[in-house]
């Protein structure tokens, strides 16, 4: 006859010690799903950028909100109209910021609030994740900050989603959009400079030069020069995907991250929640026995 100990039958014991196993786990959940959670409601956007010292100046004038109102297309409004007017608020609505010394000021690194699964990565692979450009372009604007990569692909999905054929344009050493706005008629908008330029990709990369005057009437002739260096064909590229799936692999990851999210705290939540169900279960039936 098998001998009790002091905890019952071995069988009892190995079913307290997976439920107390089962029951951190699904604390452990829990509380990952309320970080997650509370993420939802905590602005990525620091006030403190609105003061940061950044390349340009009054880089940063409106904020999140006013910047995703804006926008929004006007009714009868032009499609260049809208492109001009759209590259102007996302040069207003973002910071030109990208240093080390904020990365976690101005959530370069996503919070674990925001994304607890890069910000884990980011402590494994810094290179990769440390400083994370955003491929959903709201959460970009929200967040205010980037290179001009990441204002690009802001301004190219404000465009398509209202209608104006846009495409992501990869310089040497820049990133830029290129608008359709009319028949025949395409122009570059380089929102991280806040500069126009009313010609596309082809006729700037057969001549250079004819971005001179655009960015000459804000900026001085030694940047100037530089500028119309990088519009030459060299590494000259179209991303015809546009702004969501501006670098496929990040974007991959990034939505694979924000599904995790909510996955791994129900991954954790359900074994407890089978092993409570297995008790009432076993309980039930020990009562129809009697």
């Amino acid at each position: 006859m098998e001998r009790r100990g002091a905890c019952g039958p071995p069988a009892h014991r190995h079913v307290k010690t997976l439920r107390r196993i089962t029951a951190a786990l699904a604390v452990v959940g829990a509380l990952l799903l309320a970080l997650h959670l509370g993420g939802r409601v905590v602005p990525l956007r620091n006030p403190a950028i609105y003061s940061e010292r950044t390349p340009f100046p009054h880089d940063i004038q409106l904020t999140y909100e006013e910047a995703r109102s804006q926008l929004v297309r006007r009714a009868g409004e032009t499609a260049e109209a809208y492109a001009l007017r759209a590259h102007d608020v996302v040069t207003r609505g973002m910071a030109h910021y990208w240093r080390d010394d904020g990365v976690d000021k101005y959530h370069l690194r996503l919070p674990p609030w925001e994304n607890y699964v890069l910000w884990a990565a980011s402590f494994v692979r810094p290179g990769m994740y440390r400083k994370w450009e955003f491929a959903d372009p709201d959460r970009a604007l929200e967040r205010g900050v980037g290179l001009c990569s990441q204002a690009a692909i802001v301004l190219v999905h404000a465009l398509r989603n209202n209608g104006v054929p846009a495409v992501i344009v990869g310089l040497d050493g820049h990133v830029v959009a290129m608008a359709a706005v009319a028949p025949g008629k395409r122009i570059l908008l380089d929102a991280d400079y806040g500069v126009v330029v009313p010609f596309g990709l082809t006729e700037v990369s057969a001549n250079p030069d004819l971005v001179r005057p655009y960015y000459a009437a804000k900026y001085p002739p030694a940047k100037v020069d530089q500028l119309v260096g990088i519009y030459g064909p060299k590494g000259n590229f179209l991303d015809p995907s546009g702004a969501a799936n501006y670098t496929a692999v990040r974007h991959r990851r990034e939505v694979i991250s924000y599904t995790l999210c909510w996955v791994i705290p129900l991954v954790l939540m359900a074994p407890y929640g089978l092993v409570l169900a297995g008790t009432a279960l076993r309980r039930r039936l020990k009562r129809r026995k009697t």
